[in-house]
Parts: C-alpha cells; structure tokens; sequence
C-alpha cells in the first residue's frame, strides 16, 4: 500500500520527492508548530517502513498519538482504545491538515481533553489524487492548499 503512494508521489513530483520526504518534512512543520504553541513533547518519530508518524506528549504520558496518509492523524488510550481526529467522511486535506491545525488538537490533547471518533476514515476513492497531491508538497515549503 505505501509503495504504490511513494511511486504515485515520486511520479507527482518527478522524482524530487518522496513518501519518506513528505512525512519527515511534516513532522517538522508539526513539531515547530507545536514547540510555538509552547506543547512539550516526550518523542517524536518517523516509521518509515510504515510511513508512519508516532508523537508522545509531555503532559499525556503513556497516550499515543499517531499519522498515517491514509487515516490521518489518531491518539490511542490502553483503557478506551482509538480514536481518529476526522470522521469516516473524511477527504485527503482532513487527513494531511496544516501543521499548525495539527499543533491546536495536541495542545487540545495535552490539556487533557481527549476528543476523537471511534471510526477509522473510510478508505479514499483510488482515483482521487488529493492525497498524492497533498503528500508531494506538505513539508516542502510549497503547500498549494496553505494560503500565503
């Protein structure tokens, strides 16, 4: 699955970027974001193989939270289990939003206020490239659907 995505963003960008440089260079941009709103971070990583962002916040010990492409981004609890930032109806920019937005629902998380939906998002239309177009910038500093 995740190598059909990095050939499909690979081919978007004509080789210049990847699945690995688009999810790095978010976590970047969410990181700075959070580091301004002032959200202590415990760890903050990339899973490559599963093109996977995993964060632990300071003021949530033991919570979870995690980004993949597909899903978007999630917290997991060992009592409640996990809960998704977007619903099942969610589109490619809900699921890759703007570092900054990002930044708002942890600072959210780390006060303590747990929100989320129980459903995973439903699986994105294969022939909509929204995704593909969204991971070949996010992260790049070219972010078409960020104003300015």
């Amino acid at each position: 699955m995740h190598e059909e995505l990095n050939e499909q963003i690979r081919q978007h960008t004509g080789g210049a970027r990847d699945l690995s440089d688009a999810v790095h260079g978010y976590l970047r941009e969410v990181v700075a974001d959070a580091s301004v709103l002032g959200i202590g971070l415990e760890h903050a990583r990339v899973y490559p193989a599963e093109a996977k962002i995993e964060i632990e916040l300071v003021g949530v010990p033991g919570l979870q939270v995690s980004w993949e492409p597909r899903s978007g981004w999630y917290y997991q609890t060992q009592q409640a289990g996990t809960y998704y930032r977007v619903s099942r109806e969610a589109d490619a920019a809900s699921r890759v939003p703007d570092a900054e937005t990002v930044a708002a629902w942890l600072q959210l998380i780390d006060s303590g206020e747990l929100q989320g939906h129980d459903d995973r998002p439903d699986p994105l239309d294969p022939q909509d490239q929204a995704l593909v177009e969204r991971l070949a910038t996010i992260g790049a500093g070219q972010d078409p659907y960020t104003p300015g």
